[in-house]
């Protein structure tokens, strides 16, 4: 996107040109774009494998779990997935919340934190890859002129500047695994893979549409959905 206030020249993905006259117009325009820019497009698929001695048998209480390196980025998931579970009334919470990563924790003090929480199954949530792509950002000059009239004398100035001409890359996907234990036993009851990619996530002016948060939200609950397709928990709206 380029916006050149002096000629009210805005120019979108692919090329394409608005010439807006009117403030306000103008700043729906950019309104729309923006939104369009922070929420991206992105789409993802999920396979999942579930143990059958666990088919009828529902869980009551799920604490999950964030594994990466980044804070954000645990806090993000597993915060995605137990929302997503909670609309549901199921009951959920984040290891964040509950077992925050500020000290290492000693078995025995996880299992009396799960007891007293009544947790009977925990979640982990965590990276399974990534994929980018190389874009070549042209070279493109914006520019503006103005003028102003005295009498018999006419004054001219402009400007312009050019940027592009580099190679970028851009994250076009991001993988997400999550395991489901019970607590009681220790027992992998589900697993599931999610990949999340965006066919379209940088135009011809580099600009990016999906960051890695839309992709990580994205992933964490169709994730969620998963698990929830497979009728592993009691809720508490039924």
């Amino acid at each position: 996107m380029r916006i050149e206030l002096n000629t009210v020249n805005i120019t979108l993905f692919g090329g394409f040109k608005l010439l807006i006259h009117n403030m306000k117009h103008r700043f729906i325009v950019c309104l729309i774009i923006f939104i369009f820019a922070s929420t991206g497009c992105v789409s993802t698929k999920v396979s999942s494998l579930k143990d059958p001695t666990y088919y009828g048998h529902h869980l009551n209480h799920i604490l999950v779990f964030g594994n990466f390196q980044k804070i954000e980025y645990q806090q993000k998931a597993e915060w995605a997935v137990v929302n997503e579970l909670r609309h549901s009334g199921i009951l959920a919470d984040p290891s964040y919340q509950v077992l925050p990563p500020l000290r290492q924790y000693t078995d025995s003090e996880k299992v009396s934190i799960f007891r007293a929480h009544h947790f009977d199954c925990y979640a982990i949530i965590e990276g399974a890859g990534s994929q980018v792509w190389e874009v070549h950002v042209p070279t493109y000059t914006s520019a503006s002129a103005n003028a102003t009239v005295y009498g018999n004398s006419a004054n001219a100035y402009g400007s312009s500047t050019t940027t592009g001409g580099y190679t970028t890359n851009t994250l076009s996907g991001l993988n997400l695994d999550i395991s489901l234990f019970d607590f009681n036993n220790g027992h992998k009851i589900f697993y599931a893979q999610a990949e999340s990619s965006s066919s379209s996530n940088r135009n011809a002016y580099g600009i990016q549409w999906v960051g890695a948060e839309s992709f990580l939200t994205s992933a964490s609950e169709n994730l969620a959905d998963e698990m929830m397709k497979n009728d592993l928990f009691q809720s508490t709206t039924k």
